[in-house]
């Protein structure tokens, strides 16, 4: 194998192990928790907070009640218990019992909105529950399917890397120093491949002279346009076009 196409070989892997990777990155990107999901958490946690409000409320009016009860009962026992004659007393009683009853009257219908709130409350907190666990189980099995391809993924990038591994270590050192620089400065194509007569990577036609060395085995010709390592294809290696 010359060493142009050793490296164009090289190049072939490397373009392989770049796309698994890059897909490796957009799985592990998206194994976060989704908009959806954050968004069914933030409404639960607000029903679950408006149920614990609603609650807390007719408990505070049961207990106002209670209190008020006792005080109605109080009024009576002295109303009714025989003991008072002073009729000024007596009114201001009478007056006390009445406006009593309807403070009592009031919380009373206070107290059964409050277990109405109670009521619609749970329900709602119940439709928050069943839409969170929907929006959990939804995103469990997408990241099911992510944790899959990323095992599958990382099995053939390991695959990848001892494949290249043994590639490169058929090249030259010179002649690796040449591809990785170029590599780095032709966004990740060192390698143009001669087709009809032009370079792949640039699409100028390199001098008859050029095209003539670079079909040789022992010496790396490279593009006059963009400097690229010329490789002529004799149908060894799949096309750039088809990774």
């Amino acid at each position: 194998m010359s060493r142009a196409a050793t490296l164009y070989h090289l190049q072939l892997v490397d373009h392989k192990l770049d796309g698994q990777r890059r897909r490796l990155a957009q799985i592990r990107a998206q194994q976060v928790e989704t908009p959806a999901i954050r968004e069914a958490r933030a409404k639960l946690a607000a029903a679950e907070a408006a149920l614990a409000q609603a609650e807390k409320q007719q408990r505070q009016l049961e207990g106002e009640l209670q209190i008020l009860v006792a005080k109605v009962v109080e009024v009576e026992q002295r109303l009714y218990g025989g003991r008072i004659g002073n009729p000024k007393e007596l009114g201001d009683l009478q007056k006390d019992q009445a406006s009593l009853a309807r403070r009592r009257q009031a919380l009373e219908d206070e107290v059964l909105n409050a277990m109405l709130a109670v009521e619609e409350a749970n329900a709602t907190l119940a439709a928050q529950r069943a839409q969170a666990a929907a929006a959990e189980a939804a995103w469990q099995r997408e990241q099911d399917v992510f944790r899959a391809e990323q095992a599958q993924l990382e099995s053939q990038i390991a695959g990848t890397e001892e494949e290249r591994a043994v590639t490169e270590g058929n090249v030259r050192p010179d002649d690796l120093a040449l591809y990785q620089s170029l590599r780095r400065s032709k966004g990740g194509q060192p390698v143009g491949v001669l087709k009809d007569g032009t370079c792949s990577a640039c699409g100028v036609a390199p001098s008859a002279t050029r095209v003539s060395q670079a079909r040789g085995e022992d010496m790396l010709v490279r593009c006059g346009n963009c400097e690229r390592i010329l490789y002529v294809d004799l149908g060894r290696f799949v096309d750039d076009d088809d990774l």
